[in-house]
Order: structure tokens, then C-alpha cells, then sequence
């Protein structure tokens, strides 16, 4: 739970028996659940390479009473324009009209690219004044210059897709309309993808980097780990957001994610 030090409570995921979403459809209840610093204990597990600074640590609860009103059901209330969020009703800014696994997508997107500009910056000065052994520089290396030219692509592609899905979320919400499920699973996809692609693209410059890289204080070794821990987060895996988004292009069946 990143930050948890610094927090009067936290949201955790959880199940909560079964709802039915339909006549006759039951569905597990899964949803988030907000508990009272008093009501759980932060475990110090977080000793890590990459992304120390978040602090996310383990959260440990034990027979807390959690009352319905601190429960949002993700099956009901996840954007579902039949059946709103409680809370909605008192909430009326476009803020809390914006799909709530894009947003939340987003927040961890933003990070990771912003990490991943500071690799290629810092990749880049180091590279335009390392010596190469013929005993010029490798700014002056064919395949240098073009791997450079890949990852800034992607880079900037990247970050393309992410502004798009903000625009987009952010005019849905003010007009008040509603983006289907294929629309936000094609945002998802996007913006994901655009990360896992940036990842790829940085890995490649690492494997022609110095191998002073190994070394915890070369410049480019914090940040990178920084970039890889990032990309572990479940919400940057793009893979059942690409089968969902491709089965409904073909209007077929894949699994439920969150959208």
C-alpha cells in the first residue's frame, strides 16, 4: 500500500459474498473497502531495488468490522450509468463521472513515462560523451544514434496515447456521456500497451549501455530499476486488456477485466 506511512486510512480490495447484477446473475462482490488507520497494522516488507520512495508497505488487518456505507461494490457501481455510486448523488462534478479503472490506469501510467523520459535523458548524455574503443564516441555510432531514435518513438507515442485517453475521459465526463466498455478497454489497451512498448524500448538501450550500469551508483542504474518495478504493477500489464479489447473488435467472448 504505497504511502500507507503517511495515511489516516487506506482502501483495500476485498471480496464481500456475491451480488446479483442482473435477475438471476450472481457475481462475487468484489469492491474496495476504506478502514480507519486504528483498524489494521503496516508490516515493513517493502526493502526493494526499485521504486523505494512509494513505501509501499503490507497492510495487515485482523476481524476489522467494515460497515456497508465504507464498501463500494465494483460489480454494481464500477461506471454503470443504471445503477450510480451512492455517492454520486451528493458528488456532481465531472470528476466522479470518470471511469474509474482508466483514472486509476492513468496514475500509474503518468509515473512510469516520466520515469522512462529521465532514462533516455540521462542515457543520452552519457552516452554522447562515452568513449568507444576505435577511439571516437559513441555519439558518433550508426546504430547508437538509430536504437536512440526507436526508443524516443515509442517514447513519444507513449505519451501520445496517454493525453488522448485524458482528453477523453475528461470531455466524456463534462458532457456527461458515457464510454462503452469498448471505448475504455481500447483506452486501457492504449495506454498500457504504451508503457510495456516503453519498457521494451528501454531495455534495448540498457544492453548497449556501459557496463558500469551494474554499479547501484551509476546514474542509470536507480532509474531503471525505478522503471522495471513500475512495470510490475498489474495495472501496466496489458495482456488480458489486449484480448478483451481485440475479442470485442470481433465481436467475440474473452475474459472480464476491469475497464
Amino acid at each position: 500500500s504505497s504511502g500507507c506511512d503517511h495515511a489516516q486510512g487506506v482502501i483495500l480490495g476485498g471480496f464481500a459474498g456475491k451480488v446479483e447484477v442482473a435477475p438471476g446473475a450472481e457475481v462475487p462482490n468484489y469492491g474496495s473497502a476504506l478502514l480507519f488507520r486504528d483498524q489494521y497494522v503496516i508490516e515493513d516488507t517493502w526493502n526493494v531495488r526499485g521504486s523505494r520512495g512509494t513505501g509501499s508497505k503490507d497492510i495487515v488487518v485482523e476481524d476489522a468490522f467494515i460497515p456497508a456505507r465504507r464498501f463500494l461494490s465494483s460489480p454494481l457501481y464500477e461506471y454503470n450509468p443504471e445503477r450510480p455510486a451512492p455517492g454520486m448523488e451528493s458528488n456532481t462534478s465531472a470528476l466522479y463521472r470518470l471511469p474509474w479503472a482508466v483514472m486509476f490506469n492513468l496514475v500509474l501510467v503518468a509515473p512510469m513515462l516520466g520515469l522512462a523520459r529521465r532514462v533516455l535523458d540521462d542515457w543520452t548524455a552519457d552516452t554522447s560523451v562515452r568513449k568507444a574503443n576505435w577511439g571516437g564516441t559513441y555519439a558518433d555510432d550508426p546504430l547508437m544514434q538509430m536504437h536512440l531514435a526507436e526508443a524516443e518513438w515509442v517514447h513519444d507515442a507513449a505519451v501520445m496515447k496517454m493525453y488522448d485517453a485524458i482528453d477523453t475521459i475528461t470531455e466524456a465526463a463534462e458532457a456527461g456521456v458515457f464510454l462503452e466498455k469498448r471505448q475504455r478497454a481500447r483506452l486501457r489497451w492504449n495506454i498500457t500497451k504504451g508503457c510495456q512498448e516503453t519498457g521494451f524500448a528501454i531495455n534495448k538501450l540498457m544492453r548497449v549501455a556501459s557496463g558500469r550500469t551494474v554499479f547501484v551508483d551509476h546514474p542509470l542504474h536507480r532509474i531503471y530499476q525505478d522503471v522495471i518495478a513500475e512495470l510490475g504493477h498489474a495495472f501496466l500489464v496489458s495482456d488480458g486488456l489486449g484480448q478483451y479489447y481485440g475479442a470485442s473488435l470481433l465481436n467475440s467472448s474473452a475474459p472480464e477485466v476491469m475497464l
